[in-house]
C-alpha cells in the first residue's frame, strides 16, 4: 500500500513540475490567432422563404448551445454545434420527436491549432446565438443549413433578420412570432 501511495505522490509531483515548465514555455511565446477564409460553392438556389421551406427537412427557431465536435475531412475543418430548439416551424418527418429537442448542426469551418477557417459569407455559429434555421438532415439527428447563409437567420431583440446579403431576403424585420406564423402558413 505504501508503494502505491508513493507512486501516486510521485506522479502528482512530476505532473506539477511538468505543468510549471509548460506554463513558462507557453507564457514566453505569444501566439497570434490567424483567420483563413475558405471559398466554397453552396448547393441550392433559394430566392424566397417558400422555396427554402419546401427543400427543408426541418425548420427550427432555437439557440446554439455549444460545440459538440470538431473534425477534419479532406483537409477541410468542420465544426458540429448543438442546437436546442425553442420552436419547430416545420418537421414533415417528425425528426424532432426522436431528438428530444436538440440536434447536431454540421458547419464547414473551425479552428485547427491557432488558425480559424471561415467560409466566406457563412460565419461560424457562436454559443448563445439565437437563430431560425432551414435544415437538411444528412444522418439521423445531424443537419446542415440549406444553402449556407441562404437558410440562416439571426434573432436579435425579438426580430428575425438575414445574417448577410447571401441569405434569402425578408420584407422588413418581422418579429419572431410573425415569422414563425408565416413559415407555418406556407403550403
Amino acid at each position: 500500500m505504501r508503494i502505491f501511495t508513493f507512486i501516486i505522490t510521485l506522479m502528482a509531483v512530476l505532473t506539477a513540475i511538468s505543468n510549471c515548465g509548460s506554463t513558462k514555455a507557453v507564457a514566453s511565446k505569444a501566439v497570434t490567432p490567424v483567420t483563413q477564409h475558405i471559398e466554397i460553392t453552396l448547393a441550392g438556389d433559394f430566392h424566397d422563404v417558400p422555396s427554402l421551406k419546401h427543400a427543408s427537412d426541418l425548420v427550427i427557431h432555437g439557440t446554439i448551445t455549444g460545440v459538440a465536435d470538431r473534425t477534419i475531412k479532406d483537409v477541410l475543418p468542420f465544426t458540429d454545434f448543438t442546437v436546442s430548439a425553442t420552436d419547430v416551424l416545420y418537421d414533415p418527418f417528425h425528426s424532432m420527436q426522436a431528438s428530444g429537442g436538440a440536434i447536431t448542426l454540421h458547419q464547414t469551418g473551425g479552428t485547427i491549432n491557432n488558425t480559424t477557417f471561415i467560409v466566406d459569407d457563412d460565419p461560424l455559429f457562436v454559443t448563445g446565438e439565437e437563430v431560425v434555421l432551414f435544415l437538411h438532415q444528412f444522418s439521423p439527428g445531424h443537419y446542415y443549413v440549406l444553402g449556407g447563409p441562404a437558410g440562416r437567420y439571426e434573432v436579435k431583440h425579438g426580430t428575425v433578420a438575414p445574417i448577410n446579403d447571401e441569405s434569402v431576403p425578408l420584407s422588413g424585420s418581422p418579429s419572431v412570432s410573425d415569422f414563425i406564423a408565416s413559415v407555418q402558413q406556407i403550403a
